[in-house]
């Protein structure tokens, strides 16, 4: 039987926090920013070797197999796929936002952003 969902701490902040090995120690403060990159390698090493858009490969140093899904917004349609991998997190702000972390082709560190629920973004699960 599926266990029922609970709201969890930032899961995926947890992760970024816990894959970067060139600057801020887990559970610094820093990593709490909006709208820059955190965590000088921890794209590089959450990237999948190959798929990504001019070179913005990865190392995939800990099987996290991120490939460039982009995102989807209803009047648009499908962006930024094979250069950016967006992935929706626990953390909501208001009812109709929450927070995403993104890993983009260009950058070795993680976004993140509070956006609208209606764009559509990738999600990854976490085995109990």
């Amino acid at each position: 039987m599926a266990r029922p969902f609970t709201k969890l701490s930032d899961s995926f902040k947890i992760l970024r926090d816990n894959v970067n090995t060139i600057s801020y120690n887990v559970g610094d403060p820093e990593w709490n920013g909006l709208d820059h990159y955190r965590g000088l390698d921890a794209g590089k090493n959450l990237k999948f070797i190959s798929g990504w858009y001019n070179g913005g490969n990865g190392i995939d140093k800990f099987g996290f197999c991120a490939l460039p899904g982009g995102y989807l917004t209803p009047s648009v349609g499908f962006e930024f796929i094979f250069k950016n991998a967006f992935f929706w997190t626990s953390t909501e702000s208001l009812n109709t936002f929450a927070r995403q972390r993104g890993l983009l082709c260009s950058s070795s560190g993680v976004r993140s952003e509070i956006i609208s629920k209606v764009t559509g973004l990738s999600v990854r699960c976490i085995k109990d």
